[in-house]
């Protein structure tokens, strides 16, 4: 009887491992949509212009701020999907992944459907996307990797 309980307690104390391939392809996929928008936003930090068309009438500082927080947020997306994808997550409390989860899936999910319609819009040549500040490949770029965030976000979650 005491194999038994030890056996148990071992086992209690040692979370179940993740398997599947399934759930490691979804997450690094997800991370991958990430990759694009992340790499602009620190080429901004940088201080590079590529996509941008004029100059943002906001001063440099809060434009760089604006990007650093964001960028900072891809980075808590990263994390994240990783921690749904690796068995190391299991050992995270459940409130410091989920609470963020699903603020990023509740901002980025409109953009699931918002994206395709830049993407429409961009192809056709339309200047009805954006002021006009950015060129014209960024609109896309940017929803469609946010579309992309949170599917994956959510595909990682199920998974």
């Amino acid at each position: 009887m005491e194999a038994t309980g030890a056996l148990a307690a071992v086992t209690a104390a040692a979370p179940p491992r993740r398997t599947g391939r399934a759930r490691l392809v979804v997450g690094y996929l997800a991370i991958a949509a990430i990759l694009p928008y992340f790499t602009l936003k620190l080429f901004w930090i940088a201080g590079s212009t590529v996509g941008i068309s004029t100059v943002s009438p906001l001063g440099a500082a809060v434009v760089r701020g604006g990007n650093v927080v964001t960028a900072a947020m891809e980075v808590v997306a990263i994390v994240i999907i990783l921690a749904f994808t690796h068995s190391w997550g299991l050992r995270a409390p459940a409130w410091l992944v989920l609470a963020p989860t699903w603020v990023g899936i509740g901002l980025l999910a409109p953009f699931i459907f918002t994206g395709s319609v830049v993407a429409v819009a961009a192809l056709t040549g339309s200047s009805a996307v954006g002021d006009g500040s950015l060129a014209p490949w960024v609109g896309p770029l940017v929803y469609g990797s946010f579309g992309a965030q949170a599917i994956g976000i959510t595909a990682s979650f199920v998974l």
